[in-house]
């Protein structure tokens, strides 16, 4: 699964992709291709959001995320959402208009422990760099139907 968002390079948001992939093993999150703390630290944050929108976490599998393009360091505070909506449409978790959305928009917010999703700071930012349509805002248990979007 690949969803389109936004990360920090050299002063500007430019717009990048998030691939997810699960793999047979031991349930936790790995992110490759050059992530910050921030970015590093989201599988946390993802655990505790599914559970809290009582959404399921993958029983026996990793979930692999990688950050493209690969030639520059990633930071986002808005990459968060993106890699939860990929991961929630690869496991069947969203519906197919959600599902439909991820393909013709660039992903962009924060995600809290509890499921909820904030704007980043950057927000006007963002929607001058990614010259498509934009999700990012509030979440929470609306997170499947597509309400919020």
């Amino acid at each position: 699964m690949i969803v389109k968002t936004l990360f920090q390079h050299d002063g500007q948001l430019k717009l990048g992709e998030v691939e997810i992939k699960l793999l047979p093993g031991i349930p936790i999150l790995h992110v490759v291709g050059q992530p910050d703390s921030h970015i590093r630290e989201c599988g946390i944050k993802l655990k505790s959001a599914l559970r809290s929108c009582e959404m399921n976490w993958p029983k026996g599998h990793q979930i692999v995320v990688n950050l493209r393009p690969s030639y520059f360091r990633k930071r986002s505070s808005g990459a968060d959402l993106a890699i939860a909506l990929g991961f929630l449409a690869l496991t069947n978790q969203l519906n197919d208009r959600v599902k439909a959305r991820l393909t013709e928009c660039t992903v962009y917010g924060e995600l809290s422990l509890d499921g909820r999703v904030f704007a980043p700071p950057d927000l006007p930012s963002a929607l001058k760099a990614c010259g498509m349509s934009l999700i990012t805002g509030t979440a929470s248990e609306n997170i499947r139907d597509g309400e919020w979007l």
